[in-house]
C-alpha cells in the first residue's frame, strides 16, 4: 500500500472493514486464550483436590465436572485454531486486499 494514489475510496473502505474485523478477531483470540487458561487452572484444581472430593457422595459430580471441563477444553482448542486461521486470513486481506477472497474470510468470521 505504498502508492495511495492508485487506490480508490472503496479500497480504503474495504481496508477499514478488514481492520475492524481484524481487531474484533484479535479480541476474540485473546478472550479464548484467557478462557483456555481458566479451564486449565480449573482442571488443575480438580486433579490436585480430587482426593478430597472423592467421597462417595461427591465422586460422580466430580467425574462429571472433569469430563465437562475436558470437553470445553477441546471446544476451546478448536475455536482457537479457527480464530487464528481467520486472523491470518484477515491479515492477508489487509496487506493484499485482492489476494484472498473476502467473502470466504467473511464466512469464516461468521462461523466463529
Amino acid at each position: 500500500m505504498e502508492n495511495f494514489s492508485l487506490l480508490s475510496k472503496a479500497d480504503f473502505d474495504y481496508t477499514a472493514e478488514y481492520q475492524k474485523l481484524y481487531l474484533l478477531t484479535e479480541q476474540w483470540l485473546s478472550d479464548l486464550e484467557f478462557y483456555k487458561n481458566a479451564l486449565r487452572f480449573l482442571h488443575y484444581l480438580i486433579d490436585k483436590y480430587f482426593v478430597w472430593f472423592a467421597h462417595k457422595e461427591h465422586h460422580d459430580e466430580m467425574t462429571n465436572v472433569a469430563s465437562r471441563l475436558s470437553k470445553l477444553a477441546r471446544v476451546c482448542d478448536t475455536l482457537l485454531e479457527k480464530t487464528s486461521k481467520t486472523l491470518s486470513h484477515l491479515a492477508e486481506l489487509i496487506d493484499e486486499p485482492f489476494k484472498y477472497d473476502f467473502h470466504k474470510c467473511r464466512t469464516e468470521h461468521e462461523e466463529l
